[in-house]
């Protein structure tokens, strides 16, 4: 016999209205917080590399990043793995 069939439903449902609390209260807000970003826009690719958007807007220019177009838009979005590796390369210039 499981723990649950013993409860009556008004126990049942006050538990279950608890763990939902305890889960979006501290469960969900601690894995966003680990889960990394994968990608930017272009303001948020240019905080990401420490530099100004113009600077970014150069750079994106040069072909040293490219990113991506989002399907059927013109949206463009940039991979967190693009820039790692334009930073290690920019490293490896100087």
């Amino acid at each position: 016999m499981a723990v649950l069939d013993v409860l009556s439903p008004e126990i049942k449902s006050q538990l279950v209205l608890e763990l939902t609390q305890l889960v979006s209260d501290d469960v969900v807000p601690r894995i966003l917080a680990q889960q990394e970003i994968d990608f930017f826009k272009a303001k948020e690719a240019a905080n990401y590399l420490n530099v100004s958007y113009d600077s970014f807007k150069r750079i994106r220019k040069q072909g040293l990043v490219t990113g991506f177009l989002l399907k059927g838009t013109s949206i463009r979005r940039y991979r967190k793995s693009e820039l790692d590796e334009y930073l290690k390369e920019s490293e490896e210039r100087l």
